[in-house]
């Protein structure tokens, strides 16, 4: 048997460390979170992306009674992106989460789905983005280098082919 590790490595910020590029796009994701949709989970997502031409999109998350319908905020904004540019690099994805229930006390790490989307974008455009996670309710925000730090095992075309 062979043992293997990985290192995954991400900082961690008060949101007044960050640079304002990074703040107003976090400011974006936190309006997001009053266009949620989620009657069923209270469990609002916003996110907000920067491309590398400076065009902003943001998107929040969206239920349905019917589950698997819903979609997230991250997805929201990437799609929304990617549709209007479907090749420009993307410059940095902020995400914010509340929990309309509980107050959170950590940032909200965004789902599998959504993780394997944003390594897809940037494994599209080959250009790795900084992705800033934060709760609405703390200052704290994480931020993970690359999608590879956010999802270290993600499928991709190479199993296809």
């Amino acid at each position: 048997m062979e043992t293997k590790s990985i290192q995954i490595q991400y900082q961690i910020y008060s949101i007044d460390e960050l640079p304002e590029d990074i703040r107003a796009l976090l400011d974006l994701a936190e309006q997001q979170l009053e266009m949620s949709y989620a009657p069923y989970s209270n469990f609002n997502v916003g996110a907000a992306l920067r491309l590398e031409n400076n065009k902003v999109f943001s998107g929040c998350n969206q239920e349905n009674a019917a589950y698997p319908l819903c979609i997230c905020g991250e997805r929201v904004a990437l799609y929304s992106a990617g549709s209007q540019y479907p090749d420009m690099p993307i410059k940095a994805l902020c995400i914010s989460a509340r929990n309309n229930i509980k107050k959170l006390s950590i940032p909200v790490s965004p789902c599998g789905a959504c993780r394997q989307v944003i390594k897809e974008f940037q494994d599209k455009t080959k250009h790795p983005f900084p992705i800033y996670i934060k709760a609405f309710d703390i200052k704290e925000v994480i931020k993970y280098n690359n999608a590879e730090d956010l999802l270290p095992f993600s499928f991709s075309k190479e199993y296809l082919i």
